[in-house]
């Protein structure tokens, strides 16, 4: 077991560098004097059985209502104004009373196609089903894209809320040969 007290390059703080059983890790503190105190500290629970500081510890993620305002102030920057405000209404009316104290690992597929059918039940247009999906995909990708989960639970679910195209004439589109 060392406990080590430096400055290695690359750092601009003092750090405590613990090696115990072959497993190695950093801890940047700040001035001196702290760090000593942390080393001692480390050296103490190490003693004592603690493995705790060795072992990486993955951040909690946030709940999605707690992401949704991070995203939604982010996409306030490069999407047009309106659709951020149809975002933000759509997060409001429909996703957040769903999901927003869900933290984001654990919304799976299911409770995606339950908000689905939620939101048919309570008699809304497939329009309306569409966009609240669509505003839900999004935000899912954007946790994506910052790495707080790995895959989209919502991902292809689309095809459960297919809209029907109105054409010019006000009419619904239908299909050759029908």
């Amino acid at each position: 077991m060392g406990v080590k007290v430096r400055k290695p390059d690359g750092y601009s703080a003092w750090c405590v560098v613990i090696d115990h059983k072959g497993q190695r890790k950093t801890i940047a503190v700040g001035s001196r004097a702290a760090t000593e105190r942390v080393r001692r500290e480390v050296e103490v629970r190490l003693a004592l059985g603690g493995r705790e500081l060795l072992e990486h510890q993955a951040p909690a993620l946030p709940t999605f209502t707690e992401y949704s305002k991070e995203w939604l102030a982010h996409v306030g920057h490069e999407r047009k104004p309106s659709t951020a405000g149809f975002y933000g209404q759509f997060l409001r009316l429909y996703v957040l009373p769903r999901f927003g104290e869900s933290r984001l690992d654990t919304i799976e597929r299911e409770d995606v196609k339950q908000l689905i059918w939620e939101v048919k039940g309570r008699g809304f247009d497939k329009n309306t089903i569409r966009l609240a999906v669509t505003t839900l995909r999004a935000a899912l990708n954007g946790a994506v894209e910052d790495g707080l989960i790995e895959h989209n639970p919502e991902q292809g679910l689309g095809r459960f809320v297919k809209s029907e195209k109105v054409t010019r004439g006000g009419y619904v589109a239908q299909a050759e040969g029908s």
